[in-house]
């Protein structure tokens, strides 16, 4: 018989404006097949029985959250978020750490198609292995990079080892928390931080590649909108 997985928190940073959709509502809380992108999220974790709380780093000036009914859920908790990426998952953390769990992924708000069975998948390797690990898609395309502040190609880039990296990101708590604090200076994050998975490469952690579904995408700009979707809607 397989032992029941432990319980995780997971810390969704939700405190960004997301201007890329160029849309006056921060995309988190555009409709999405008759939800809210970010409830469309939260539903992808709230009934996975290894999931203890689920955490969002809010704007401190966030007024639509609490007027979802998901809000009002026991497994929803919320934080005020930082200006950047790190402080939200950093709040996020903390507080996963006062509920007294051991294992927390981070995950996109605007990334409401990922699929349940990866979310689990990625869990097992971690938690079987003891070690970080993250959602990824290898790279299919031949990649191009261009020249300094440039359009015009400077060479390509062999693709082969090359991956997508995603979200959920998945990293027992300690670890996560010294490796993001470790990037701090003078309150300001290191710009080699783009994601938990760096904080942790640049700590000298582990960090596993666990294949997701390319139907994990993040919703940035207007298209992703209507794909995401379609995506959902396969899933009905």
């Amino acid at each position: 018989m397989t032992e029941p997985l432990p319980s995780l928190a997971v810390v969704i940073p939700a405190a960004g404006t997301g201007k890329r959709m160029l849309s006056e509502v921060p995309k988190q809380y555009l409709t999405l097949n008759g939800l809210t992108v970010i409830e469309q999220t939260i539903n992808k974790f709230i009934e996975l029985p290894f999931v203890h709380s689920i955490i969002l780093a809010l704007s401190a000036d966030d007024t639509v959250f609490s007027t979802l009914s998901i809000a009002h859920h026991p497994k929803v908790k919320t934080v005020i978020g930082g200006k950047e990426r790190a402080d939200s998952v950093l709040s996020g953390i903390r507080f996963a750490s006062e509920l007294d769990l051991s294992w927390v992924m981070v995950h996109d708000a605007a990334r409401p198609c990922v699929l349940e069975r990866d979310i689990i998948e990625l869990y097992h390797q971690c938690v079987a292995q003891q070690s970080a690990g993250i959602l990824a898609v290898r790279v299919k395309d031949t990649m191009k990079r261009a020249k300094p502040d440039s359009v015009s190609v400077d060479h390509t880039v062999p693709r082969t080892d090359l991956w997508h990296a995603l979200t959920p990101q998945c990293s027992d708590i300690k670890s996560l928390e010294t490796a993001l604090v470790s990037q701090l200076q003078d309150g300001l994050v290191n710009s080699a931080v783009t994601d938990e998975a760096s904080a942790l490469e640049l700590n000298n952690k582990r960090v596993l590649l666990v294949a997701s579904s390319a139907r994990n995408i993040k919703i940035t700009e207007p298209d992703d909108l209507e794909l995401a979707q379609l995506f959902l809607q396969s899933e009905e």
